[in-house]
């Protein structure tokens, strides 16, 4: 260290170094205020109070020198002798020459420091622009992140050497039991202070570096898991394999999740929103709100689906609960009508024929409702199926159509028997009843007295056709019962009154028949009375006009004239056996006439001999 020429402290050199005039500082202090040399004086408070600098003179032998701007009372040397002087001034001296030296190797240190704390502001100051240039946003985080990494390494280095430099210094002056020049001291606070802060943006770039990389990745996590829910309840509304009671289940269920979706998708626009914000690239906006808008539409558009699935279940569920009535309503249907047609047909009269022919016409007419529900219920099961799966109801429907077409096959088969039954039972009672009634007629024909007046060969002539007409009465009637009896089936029970009638009817005819037999037998037996007597008629009528001629011959004039009395004689004989002839002819007639009226031949026949 220079000598000091200059009065007045250490300021008078202009050619030291900021380190030279700190390190002079220091030596000053250790040399006259430490007491390490030399002991401390009780100098009075008035050598500070007056103006001491302006009276004392400019002497290296002065006791001693004001420090500058130290403040510092002056000292003096202790009184001792030359000797004692000369020793410690040696010892001083090398003491002084030893400092010196490390005073010098402190000061080119603090150079160092100076070349090293400026390198390290060049060096944050590169940092800084690099990590200016940093876009914690940028889509490539990967490469953000390793170029972060990069300069957390640059920076943490440089922070570490700042630090370090810092701590260092300090240490070697406290080992001296010197403090850090305040230059210096400031330069290497800022060096580190700037080093901690730009450390506190990287790291609060890193943190913004990870919430892009969070947000993006919430973002796609939301995107990907709503569009995944959206499509999945979208495929499970639209399957048509669910039953609609199944249906309205999901649409429950997928309806308790919207709430926590339309959280998710609040989540995924902040994160949209904060993405469009943060990114300065226009195709990951674009890219981000068209996203967001899509998804936006996507979950309005399945909440109106859900809404429209909703009340097209209620409508498919109150269609399955009008099918099920109507298919209970038909099966008991069915059931009754199972029932109606296993009851046997009894029936004795046209009349309780008739009166179940009107059951099984009025349960022919109610097919007409059950096909009305029938139809109702395909009706009701296109709307369940234009929501989802009927289930088991085709096969339902299926089953009581079957059912139904069985029951009305056997119903139009019973009835068309029935129809058929009661028509031909009608007209063979209508014809069983005209046998009766010609019977009764006829019978009353012949018992007429008009009948009866009239000639045997007519009342013969009659009763022969009346057998014939019998005849054909009593084929009419078998043949009605016949074909009646070809209607009647196993399961028809009873003893119809109308075979009761037809055998009546056949008795009576059988024994009209047999009255006619008799009653033509006697009218032959008088015609041939009356054959017989009308024979006798002619003979004897032969007779007379033999008679007469033999008469006209014996009155001829020319026989008379031969023998008057002999002729008178023959013409009395002649007229005698023709009056006997006429009587008899009368006697014959009369008994024709009443052979004729009673209608019956005489028990003694005449004879004309």
């Amino acid at each position: 260290m220079p000598r000091r020429k200059s009065k007045g402290g250490l300021y008078g050199r202009d050619d030291w170094s900021k380190h030279e005039r700190t390190w002079a500082n220091i030596l000053h202090r250790e040399i006259f205020e430490t007491g390490k040399y030399f002991k401390r004086t009780g100098v009075a408070a008035k050598y500070r109070k007056t103006k001491i600098l302006n009276s004392r003179e400019s002497s290296e032998e002065d006791e001693g020198f004001e420090e500058g701007g130290c403040g510092q009372p002056y000292v003096k040397m202790i009184n001792l002798s030359s000797k004692e002087y000369l020793d410690q001034l040696n010892q001083l001296i090398s003491q002084l020459e030893e400092r010196v030296e490390l005073v010098s190797g402190e000061i080119s240190n603090l150079e160092g420091v100076d070349r090293k704390a400026s390198e390290l502001t060049d060096r944050l100051s590169k940092l800084t622009r690099l990590v200016n240039q940093i876009v914690v946003w940028h889509q490539d985080h990967n490469e953000t992140e390793q170029r972060l990494q990069e300069l957390r390494e640059d920076l943490e280095e440089a922070c570490s050497q700042a630090r370090e430099l810092h701590a260092t210094t300090r240490k070697q002056l406290t080992e001296l039991g010197q403090l850090l020049p305040p230059e210096t001291q400031d330069k290497l606070s800022n060096t580190e202070l700037t080093a901690e802060k730009l450390l506190q943006q990287l790291e609060d770039m890193e943190s913004e570096h990870k919430r892009a990389r969070t947000v993006r990745y919430e973002f796609q996590v939301d995107v990907e898991e709503t569009q995944f829910w959206i499509s999945k309840s979208e495929t499970r509304i639209q399957d048509r394999t669910l039953e609609p009671h199944l249906l309205k289940d999901y649409l429950n269920e997928i309806q308790g999740e919207v709430g926590g979706v339309t959280e998710q998708l609040d989540s995924l626009l902040n994160n949209g929103k904060i993405i469009s914000e943060k990114t300065d690239n226009q195709q990951e906006k674009e890219l981000v709100q068209s996203t967001t808008t899509n998804i936006t539409d996507q979950l309005t558009q399945l909440k109106h689906l859900i809404d429209d699935k909703k009340n097209a279940a209620n409508e498919a569920i109150d269609a399955w609960a009008k099918f099920l009535q109507m298919h209970t309503a038909v099966k008991t249907w069915c059931t009754e009508k199972e029932a109606f047609l296993q009851e046997p047909l009894v029936f004795t009269s046209l009349s309780s024929a008739k009166l179940k022919l009107q059951d099984y016409t009025g349960t022919i007419k109610s097919v007409k409702h059950v096909n009305k529900n029938l139809g109702e219920m395909s009706r009701e099961l296109g709307r369940i199926t234009a929501v989802g799966s009927a289930g088991d109801l085709f096969d339902r429907l299926a089953e009581v159509e079957k059912m139904k077409g069985d029951l009305e096959s056997n119903l139009m088969e019973r009835n068309a028997l029935l129809q058929e039954l009661t028509e031909e039972w009608d007209q063979c009672e209508r014809k069983l009843k005209e046998a009766q009634a010609w019977t009764t007629k006829s019978r009353d024909s012949l018992e007429s007295l008009t009948n009866k007046k009239r000639p045997i060969r007519d009342q013969l002539n009659l009763r022969e056709k009346m057998l014939n007409d019998i005849t054909i009465q009593r084929k009419r009637a078998l043949m009605a019962l016949e074909k009646l009896q070809v209607h009647f089936r196993e399961e028809m029970e009873g003893d119809q009154d109308v075979h009761i009638l037809g055998r009546q009817i056949d008795s009576d005819l059988e024994a009209l028949s047999l009255e006619i037999r008799e009653q033509s037998q006697v009218l032959e037996s008088c015609l041939s009375q009356l054959d017989q007597y009308q024979q006798e008629i002619g003979n004897l009528r032969q007779k007379i006009l033999s008679c007469e001629g033999e008469l006209r011959t014996v009155s001829s004039p020319a026989y008379t004239a031969k023998d008057r009395d002999k002729a008178s004689a023959q013409q009395s004989a002649c007229r005698e056996r023709i009056k006997g002839f006429q009587s008899k002819i009368t006697a014959f007639t009369q008994r024709m006439n009443l052979i004729n009226q009673r209608g019956t031949p005489d028990q003694d026949a005449m004879s004309s001999s």
